[in-house]
């Protein structure tokens, strides 16, 4: 790009913008490098002068802008119609019933009877370029050579020719501008004085929505022209045809074709670093996990005894069987009867993102902001799904400042915190949780003789008790065991 049209700024920006969308300054250290030398050997050889040597256009007044935006929401639509007719000439010729040798043949005989009638859209265009900048081309003929100039690509490109997509959308931007101009020139002669404007504008746009880089489309064509003046319709209708074609279009012209093949390409060097680091780098082994045979009372006192709002279950061979969370178990906390007969593989459900040891941290990162979870289950593999650990948000979070904020490469902090992402546990709304010392007179009897539930409608959870290293312990309440061994502890319904 620096080289071709004599634009090292925007040859630069294309390569970060469009291709790398990365502005880190170790990527764009080599890119300005390449840039510069590029254009440094294409000067020796054909001059410093602008690729387009145009008129000087003068922005006469703020009313022109109105009209530059509606050329650039007018070319955000032709933009669409170029990219989806360009990939829709590919899948036409691929259907052809044909030989694959002979496909080129046939599109180039086409090729060549359109250009015996309309010899403007042959090679790049440079001299019909020229010419609508100078305003020498009516407007009729520039909007039939926006017709012309789409079915000649479309014929190149989808036949299996070897062509560009940048020079035609200069091209096809260009001669719809012109044509703009030429028609608001009848309506509006003190308005509209030179099409050429118009003609460079709409060039700027159409190459901004097609590539999906409008701030590379108003740079090249400011180098390509050496015109300043031009400058903010050129922003403007850019940023318009941008808009317009992202609302109607996901992937620009270089992206589509990706995404049709079920690829969806990531950018950024921050993203690629996550992608080269996998799940079994930085997993953890679980700290506690639940047999699939477990009773509840076991579940229960992992709840109360340790902090964490959600434990992994497991057969006997290891394999995952999901997971059971503290919303799980709330509406059972009432149910004393039915603590002795549920068992985990009564209470487990599937855990909604499931990471094997080979995935990248990147689509784990994702999952885990899908899934609003401080951790997710890391299995062997998606055929032999044993539970070999978890991976952690903060492990991932880690990794990314040690490869990326430490090397200062574009100057940001990222901020993280310990503090989990579930702290509490909704209970219906006739229950609340408090801390309560029994009374004298309940010493020595047992919580099933004492009815709790029955006359006080009290729900005993757990006993707070002190340990002998002087410690303070939770554990589940036997209603069998006396309180009178447990004279200084409270207890919590």
């Amino acid at each position: 790009i620096a080289a071709t049209f004599n634009a090292p700024i925007a040859g630069t920006f294309f390569a970060l913008e469009i291709l790398m969308r990365d502005f880190a300054v170790r990527t764009f250290s080599p890119v300005i490098v390449a840039s510069v030398t590029a254009t440094a050997v294409s000067r020796e050889f054909l001059g410093d002068t602008p690729a387009f040597p145009v008129p000087g256009f003068v922005l006469d007044g703020a009313q022109e802008l109105p009209l530059y935006l509606l050329l650039g929401l007018l070319v955000g639509l032709v933009a669409m119609v170029y990219v989806r007719t360009l990939y829709a000439a590919e899948d036409a010729f691929e259907k052809l019933p044909a030989p694959e040798w002979l496909k080129p043949a046939i599109g180039g005989l086409g090729l060549g009877v359109l250009l015996l009638f309309f010899p403007q859209v042959y090679g790049v265009g440079y001299d019909s370029m020229v010419s609508i900048l100078d305003g020498g081309l009516d407007w009729q003929l520039m909007a039939l050579l926006v017709l012309v100039k789409l079915l000649a690509v479309n014929i190149t490109l989808g036949s299996g020719f070897s062509g560009g997509i940048f020079a035609p959308a200069l091209f096809l931007g260009g001669m719809l501008g012109g044509a703009f101009g030429g028609v608001l020139q009848i309506f509006y002669p003190d308005l509209v004085h030179a099409t050429g404007a118009f003609a460079m504008v709409g060039m700027a746009a159409m190459v901004g929505a097609a590539t999906g880089g409008p701030l590379t489309a108003i740079l090249i064509l400011f180098e390509m022209t050496g015109e300043y003046h031009i400058i903010l319709p050129l922003m403007l209708a850019s940023i318009g045809a941008a808009l317009v074609y992202r609302s109607l279009m996901d992937d620009s012209i270089f992206t589509l074709k990706f995404a049709r093949a079920g690829r969806q390409l990531e950018f950024g060097r921050e993203s690629a670093l996550l992608r080269d680091h996998h799940v079994q780098d930085i997993m953890v082994v679980a700290p506690e996990t639940i047999n699939v045979k477990d009773r509840f009372e076991r579940i229960l006192d992992l709840f109360l005894t340790h902090p964490d709002d959600h434990y992994y279950v497991v057969d006997d061979d290891g394999l995952l069987r999901g997971r059971i969370t503290l919303n799980d178990i709330k509406g059972l906390l009432s149910e004393t009867n039915l603590g002795h007969v549920l068992i985990a593989g009564d209470l487990v459900t599937e855990a909604p993102h499931v990471m094997a040891r080979q995935d990248n941290l990147e689509d784990c990162l994702l999952a885990l902001g899908r899934e609003d979870s401080a951790d997710l289950p890391v299995i062997y593999s998606r055929d032999h799904q044993v539970l070999v650990g978890i991976i952690q948000r903060q492990s991932i979070l880690e990794v990314y400042n040690r490869e990326v904020l430490h090397q200062e490469d574009m100057g940001i902090h990222l901020v993280t915190g310990q503090a989990r992402l579930h702290d509490c546990v909704e209970l219906p709304e006739e229950y609340k949780v408090q801390v309560l010392t029994p009374p004298d007179r309940w010493l020595g009897r047992t919580l099933r003789d004492l009815g709790l539930r029955e006359q006080f409608h009290i729900q005993v959870l757990a006993v707070k008790h002190r340990t002998m290293l002087g410690g303070i312990s939770n554990s589940v309440p036997d209603p069998d065991r006396k309180l009178d061994l447990w004279r200084s502890a409270d207890h919590r319904g």
